[in-house]
């Protein structure tokens, strides 16, 4: 064999050798770039951070730098990324610790309510007003201090309650939940607070809630005979309300929508010709009591327009325009009713009421329209009057 010929067989042998070499050499300088890549990646594939937890994210960009680091640096890196995941968990560990012993002592609280007396379990109210996350806890008390004071008054409960309220140490919410609290309890200890309070809540915030409270008085009452008591609960309320065109409409809206008889009077009594009291008292008081749905509230303002209760003029007016824009179908009887004995000079204003009446109420149209054909009329004004109304109504 010549030696072009052992050439021909030596050289891709060598070739093949040295590209070995190379591909070996080029990639060990790689090697410690993957461990940083694998022990990178180690370290993110811990476990997720908890909220609130900062944690350091090495950018991509960075990696280039980690080629210098030595195998043993790599391994105390992940050690540490370990660590750091281990103690984040830890801390997420101890806030389940946390969260499942405060549940565990709301339960207790609601198995358990019925084992504390009644300062105790505001003692207890107290506690949960100051600790964030505990509204279940809160809703179970009051719920609870309701069902007991309704049967029996404890007044030194809702004595507490004026204390704190009074001692500008709550905050708006805690303020507010107290002070829902007393109005849906309704109770006369309870309105008796409230009502020490118009003075003393000045401020936008504080009266605007407090007026909200009274206004709902009147759909959420769960004892009427204690409001048909003299004298009426309400009563002391009404008359501090005074000078307050917000709270004083409130209140009012309360005793109307209460309904009881002492209550319209109470309101009707306050429109004397020689009162003292003020228009937006009187725009009160109509507001009010055209939107009362209790049927001795509506049989009294009845009453009054006929004059059966010597009321004075300001209330024998307020009555007429109550049962003019009241939406009941008691309310448009009573006022038709007393069209048929009404004064000549009371026409201008048996006009006034029936149109709206009729315009604002459509089962006042069909009542109007049926059963004051054959009515009799003092008043051939009146009875005139009632002919062309109809007649309107016919043709439209």
């Amino acid at each position: 064999m010549n030696i072009q010929k052992i050439g021909m067989y030596i050289a891709p042998v060598l070739l093949i050798a040295g590209l070995g070499t190379f591909f070996f050499v080029y990639h060990s300088d790689e090697i410690p770039e993957i461990a940083s890549e694998k022990n990178s990646n180690t370290a993110v594939s811990q476990p997720h951070k908890p909220a609130g937890q900062s944690m350091t994210i090495v950018p991509h960009n960075e990696s280039a730098s980690l080629q210098t680091k030595s195998p043993v640096a790599f391994a105390s890196d992940s050690a540490a990324h370990s660590s750091i995941a281990l103690a984040n968990q830890d801390r997420d560990n101890s806030k389940t610790t946390v969260v499942v012993k405060k549940t565990t002592e709301n339960e207790q609280l609601f198995k358990s309510v019925g084992q504390y007396n009644n300062l105790e379990l505001l003692d207890k109210l107290e506690e949960a007003l100051w600790n964030d996350g505990e509204s279940a806890a809160r809703d179970q008390i009051t719920a609870e201090l309701t069902e007991r004071l309704r049967k029996i008054a404890e007044p030194a409960v809702t004595d507490r309650i004026a204390e704190l309220l009074a001692s500008n140490t709550l905050s708006a919410e805690q303020q507010a939940y107290l002070l829902s609290f007393l109005g849906k309890l309704g109770i006369r200890n309870a309105v008796d607070v409230l009502t020490s309070l118009i003075p003393q809540l000045n401020d936008g915030t504080g009266k605007e809630q407090l007026a909200q409270i009274f206004s709902n008085m009147g759909d959420t009452r769960w004892d009427t005979d204690m409001f048909a008591k003299n004298p009426h609960p309400l009563e002391e309320a009404w008359k501090n309300a005074s000078g307050d065109e917000l709270i004083k409409a409130a209140v009012a809206d309360a005793i109307a929508g209460i309904g009881t008889t002492n209550g319209i009077a109470l309101l009707l009594k306050s429109l004397d010709d020689d009162s003292e009291y003020s228009e937006e008292t009187a725009q009160a008081v109509g507001n009010a009591l055209a939107k009362t749905t209790n049927y001795e509230a509506i049989q009294f303002l009845g009453e009054t327009l006929r004059g059966d209760n010597s009321s004075s003029r300001a209330a024998y007016v307020a009555a007429g325009y109550a049962l003019a824009y009241n939406n009941q179908e008691q309310a448009v009887r009573s006022l038709l009713d007393w069209t048929s004995n009404a004064a000549e000079e009371d026409s201008i204003l048996v006009e006034e009421w029936l149109r709206a009446a009729m315009e604002n109420n459509p089962t006042a149209i069909n009542v109007i329209m049926k059963e004051s054909v054959n009515k009799k009329f003092d008043s051939p004004n009146i009875e005139a009057m009632l002919s062309s109304l109809r007649s309107e109504y016919e043709s439209i």
